[in-house]
């Protein structure tokens, strides 16, 4: 399901707005990796230190400025070919997305394939977001799904801004493996980045004074969680629920 503005905000300063859609997959803030088969494994990939966001968010300082300078047109023409040319890494991302999801390739194909089609419609729809251009902080609680970076991250890209994106640990092979796949299909450096964490991850990231706004992503639980963590840093913040 696509993700619709919803009629309400929350907040003394309606620094939050809450965007409903998509599916749950998962638990929120669990750190093991689920296997599909009802039992749990340590974390594929290393939990970020704070040293480690520190380092990349200096890196993207100098990707913003890039993105920012190329302009709204060049922007929106890069974004319109790597929605077309990532179709290329199809299946190598439908396998990490298997793998992370525990179900078959053919049905992650299928998924993914849909993914990437609406990722070229969005590239083609006006630039909007909710949130100030700059570098944003996207923390997700459950799988990230094309539809979301479709309904959410692609606008946020148009208009200007970039994406720090902390993965659900349950499902963090895949938002890698993507990212790569954009950027092999032409995606400038320091646009769509990625870093894997834990909850002290995502909050640390939030809190960053290069962040200008954050987009959260999961369930009740993975919201209120953000929220929590974000009420005294006054930084516009979207929530998207996910629903089964």
């Amino acid at each position: 399901m696509s993700a619709r503005p919803a009629v309400a905000a929350a907040g003394p300063d309606r620094l939050f707005h809450f965007v409903d859609g998509g599916s749950v997959v998962t638990d929120p803030e669990r750190v093991h990796v689920s296997t599909g088969r009802g039992q749990s494994e340590p974390p594929a990939v290393p939990i970020a230190a704070p040293t480690d966001v520190a380092e990349l968010l200096d890196h993207c300082a100098a990707g913003l400025a890039r993105w920012l300078a190329i302009g709204a047109g060049a922007r929106r023409r890069i974004l319109i070919d790597v929605s077309r040319l990532v179709t290329a890494s199809t299946f190598e991302i439908a396998e990490a997305a298997a793998e992370d999801l525990g179900i078959s390739c053919e049905l992650a194909v299928q998924m993914v394939s849909n993914g990437i089609d609406r990722l070229q419609r969005a590239a083609e729809r006006p630039a909007s977001s909710r949130l100030p251009v700059g570098v944003q902080a996207v923390v997700v609680g459950h799988r990230l799904s094309p539809p979301i970076i479709a309904d959410s991250i692609w606008p946020m890209l148009l208009g200007g801004s970039i994406v720090v994106i902390r993965p659900a640990p349950d499902f963090a092979r895949a938002p890698s493996v993507l990212a790569a796949s954009f950027s092999a299909a032409g995606l400038p450096d320091g646009v769509f980045n990625v870093i894997h964490g834990d909850a002290a991850t995502a909050v640390g990231l939030m809190g960053h004074p290069a962040v200008a706004g954050i987009l959260a992503v999961g369930t009740s639980n993975h919201l209120a969680f953000v929220a929590r963590s974000v009420a005294r840093m006054a930084k516009p913040t979207v929530l998207v629920a996910v629903r089964p």
